[in-house]
Order: structure tokens, then C-alpha cells, then sequence
């Protein structure tokens, strides 16, 4: 119960700096327009109208990018849990697969750096 509790503590606080870094980024494409806007010759109330309207709305922006980045999130999720899934089930087969993997590449580092 206790672990639910700290897991969701964390969720929130991650999901308030997610917002924040969406928030600042998106105010800093708003700002960077705007300068852009005022160079073409526009007042500045006109520029950040313009900003504004091709942006498409801060609002809507927002939400399109929280539902890409949730969107991930539940993609990478799921192919975790799969393969731990298949690890579980087949242990020996992803231990064979995991060592092969790092003997591959072992080889090629070392002639990569007795090269260079």
C-alpha cells in the first residue's frame, strides 16, 4: 500500500515537470515566432496574434503532446512487461540470446580500438 502510495507521489510530481518543460518550451516557440513576426515588420501585439493563431492554440498543442508522450510511455511499457514475460518463461533462451549479443560486439570493439 505504502509503495502505491510513493509510486503516485512520484507519478505526480514527474507529470508537474513534464507539464512545466511543455509549458516552457511551448512559450519559448510562441516568443520565437513573435521576434520573428516583429523582423517581418508587424506591432507586437500583431506579432503575437499571428504567433498564437499558428501555433494552432496553446491549449490543443498541449494536449497533443501529452497524448504522444503518454502514447510512448505505454508502448515502452508494454514491451517491458512482454519480455519479462518471455524471460520468465523461457529463461535459458534469453540468457543465450543476452550472451551472444555481448560476445558479438566484444570482437568488433576490440578491433575498433586496436585500430584507432
Amino acid at each position: 500500500m505504502l509503495r502505491r502510495l510513493f509510486s503516485s507521489i512520484g507519478g505526480r510530481r514527474r507529470r508537474r515537470n513534464i507539464e512545466s518543460e511543455t509549458d516552457d518550451e511551448l512559450q519559448f516557440h510562441i516568443e520565437m515566432e513573435t521576434e520573428a513576426n516583429c523582423a517581418r515588420g508587424l506591432s507586437m501585439e500583431e506579432a503575437r496574434r499571428q504567433a498564437l493563431r499558428d501555433l494552432g492554440g496553446v491549449t490543443q498543442t498541449r494536449e497533443a503532446v501529452r497524448e504522444v508522450r503518454a502514447r510512448w510511455l505505454d508502448a515502452v511499457w508494454q514491451d517491458f512487461r512482454f519480455a519479462l514475460r518471455r524471460w520468465r518463461h523461457r529463461p535459458g533462451f534469453a540468457g543465450a540470446a543476452v550472451l551472444t549479443r555481448s560476445t558479438r560486439h566484444s570482437p568488433a570493439d576490440r578491433r575498433i580500438s586496436v585500430c584507432a
